[in-house]
């Protein structure tokens, strides 16, 4: 009993003593300490710190430091006079940890702070403070503390922002990104305890919202293993739901995030990310996946487009911006990427992904990028070198199948078979994408086999350019359910910012043979194209033969598609001579001729002319005007316009 008396004097005593100590620091009036903290934050910062409402310290075992309308004054020349303000600052610290020269701060509450990061003109930083002297002062202060004994410790168990407002700002650029925040709660009872977050907020006006829990801070300082379980929306960035867990390391100048499991939505990224922090940065990198679904993370537009076309501001495809050349020489990368099933924007499929990068001394290497397309086999290589400002790009497809991407785009019905060879191998050099392309040297090839198009889904009225070019070349595809083919070719030969197309252009269908020839000015980005439909033997002719030839012209960022006038009036001639004269085997001859775009070069099946394995086309005789028959001089308009209305008159017995 003797003891329990003597432990109910002591904690008597103890309760007097606090609460004694209570109701002298009841007593103070804290707003006495204003013009010294504010001294004290002008020697270290160069900053006028201004308190304008009160300052009141709330008594209780958990005393509470109140604080309100403070601000920090900005750099000579920023923006606005404040780079801080805050409407009120609340600190609740426990008592008794301070006994053993610990700090236990229950709660920081900071309600609408509103803090301005700005550089100046001369890309100054607001953050800059403080004299050189100062700051060495400051640091030996630190360090002598850091002999003398451990510095007392710290842990906050709760802090709270409350509709705050970030603003960076950057002079030079003359661009300002918002960051503004509804809510941060984060929690840990300690600094060995997990630690919560609750953020809800939005960058530039779109909300976004980070959830989730992280290791104690604790071994976050002490570089021990961190894990992280971490869930977000940000719709403006993805729309899908997005789920990062991993174990975050710190080791000497060097970073690690092990075990990690990217969700975004259906699509799961795993594997590791390693980035050292020498004197040149190098990030491995190892990450696998099952699928990846584009077309859910970032969907098609409105349209369908899967990727939406872009122009410049002067019209142009290709962009002038220079390429991050520079980027590419700061850091080197190791990469490696595999992924099960690619889905794109537009649905189509890519699987078996695998690809090696390679980033060392600027020079970016990707050997190869394999994949699954179509049933077929794609391999890429690509060397991008910072140094030279080169690109050399080759891609190489087999048996790549075009109704088999037709169906995975939910066109099955639109397109059958055809399948697809693909070699392409280009070299430039330049600053830019527009600079690499006038400069282009190279080969590109396609080559399909058979194939059907379903003329009942092609839109011929509102079609694309290639609808548009596809209906001036075959008029009988409008009027009948299928266009069976038998082969097609496009082969140029890329030469100096100049891609030829030597007669390699080919299309072989059952009623009617295209042969195309022509140029693409990669430096202007013009397009030159004629494409020459011929009816095969036996099928009768069409009125829209008589074109003879369509042009497609204009320019990348604008094609347009046309009758070849010039052609057509000499077609025209020979046509409507043909028949005035019973000479229908020229008739015949003109529609059905195998030799190309010109006359006296390589004849055979077009596929083969285009692929350059044609031979030589032999003359054909000029034809020879019925006995009798008077040839009036005309000028070339007038004999272009009655050769047509001959032409006419002969095909439709009129």
């Amino acid at each position: 009993m003797k003891f329990v008396k003597i432990l109910g004097a002591l904690v008597g005593v103890v309760v007097l003593v606090i609460g004694g100590l209570l109701a002298y620091l009841a007593t103070i009036d804290v707003n006495q300490y204003k013009p010294m903290i504010a001294e004290e934050v002008k020697k270290a910062t160069g900053r006028d710190l201004t308190i304008a409402g009160n300052m009141a310290l709330k008594i209780s075992l958990s005393p509470a430091l109140v604080v309100e309308n403070v601000t920090l004054s900005n750099m000579q020349g920023g923006s606005r006079p404040e780079m801080v303000k805050i409407k009120r600052f609340e600190a609740e610290v426990a008592l008794l940890p301070l006994l053993s020269q610990s700090v236990q701060v229950k709660r920081l509450v900071i309600i609408e702070p509103d803090i301005l990061i700005e550089t100046n003109a001369q890309g100054k930083g607001n953050w800059e403070m403080g004299r050189a002297d100062v700051k060495e002062a400051e640091a030996a202060k630190q360090e002598d503390a850091a002999k003398g004994g451990a510095m007392p410790k710290v842990a906050i168990e709760e802090v709270r922002i409350e509709k705050a407002l970030f603003v960076n700002r950057d002079g030079v650029a003359k661009q300002a990104m918002q960051v503004a925040i509804e809510r941060l709660i984060l929690r840990a009872k300690s600094l060995s305890s997990p630690l919560s977050i609750d953020l809800a907020g939005a960058l530039d006006g779109k909300a976004f919202e980070v959830k989730g829990t992280t290791g104690p801070l604790d071994d976050l300082l002490a570089s021990k293993p961190w894990p992280l379980d971490l869930a977000a929306k940000a719709g403006f960035v993805l729309p899908v739901p997005i789920q990062v867990t991993g174990t975050l390391s710190r080791g000497a100048e060097a970073y690690a995030l092990d075990n990690l499991k990217l969700g975004l939505g259906k699509s799961m990224l795993a594997g590791s990310v390693k980035v050292a922090m020498a004197e040149r940065p190098k990030a491995t990198v190892r990450l696998s996946s099952d699928l990846i679904d584009l077309s859910e993370i970032a969907p098609a537009s409105d349209k369908g487009d899967a990727l939406p076309e872009k122009k410049s501001a002067d019209g142009r495809v290709f962009p002038a911006d220079p390429l991050p050349y520079e980027g590419l020489k700061s850091a080197d990368a190791d990469a490696e990427i595999k992924i099960g099933k690619l889905i794109l924007p537009n649905k189509l499929a890519l699987d078996g992904i695998t690809a090696k990068i390679l980033l060392a001394n600027g020079r970016l290497e990707m050997k190869p990028f394999a994949l699954k397309l179509g049933g077929g086999d794609v391999a890429t290589n690509m060397t991008l070198d910072a140094n030279a400002q080169s690109l050399h790009l080759n891609v190489s497809g087999k048996d790549v199948v075009a109704g088999a991407i037709a169906k995975d785009m939910g066109q099955s019905d639109m397109f059958t078979g055809g399948k697809t060879d693909i070699n392409i191998d280009l070299k430039g050099n330049g600053g830019s994408v527009r600079a690499l392309m006038a400069g282009l040297d190279g080969d590109i090839q396609i080559v399909m086999g058979e194939g059907r198009v379903n003329n009942t889904l092609i839109n011929w009225g509102g079609g694309d350019i290639l609808t548009q070019l596809m209906s001036s070349l075959n008029p009988m595809s409008k009027k009948e359910d299928y266009t069976p083919i038998a082969c097609s070719v496009v082969r140029f030969k890329v030469q100096d910012g100049m891609a030829h197309a030597p007669k390699g252009i080919a299309l072989e269908t059952n009623k009617l043979d295209v042969v195309g020839d022509g140029t693409a000015n990669l430096k202007t980005e013009g397009l030159d194209f004629g494409i020459k439909p011929t009816v095969k033997e036996g099928l009768g002719v069409g009125v829209g033969n008589l074109a003879s030839m369509v042009r497609l012209s204009g320019t990348m960022g604008s094609p347009s598609v046309g009758v070849d006038t010039a052609e057509a009036a000499k077609t025209a001639l020979k046509t409507g001579a043909a028949v005035a004269t019973g000479g229908l085997s020229v008739l015949g001859g003109a529609l059905l001729d195998k030799t190309g775009l010109t006359s006296g070069a390589v004849s055979g099946p077009p596929c083969l002319v285009a692929l350059g394995k044609g031979t030589p086309a032999k003359a054909e005789p000029a034809a020879k005007p019925a006995a009798g028959a008077a040839a009036p001089a005309q000028k070339p308009a007038d004999a272009a316009k009655s050769a047509v209305g001959g032409a006419l008159k002969g095909l439709f017995g009129r």
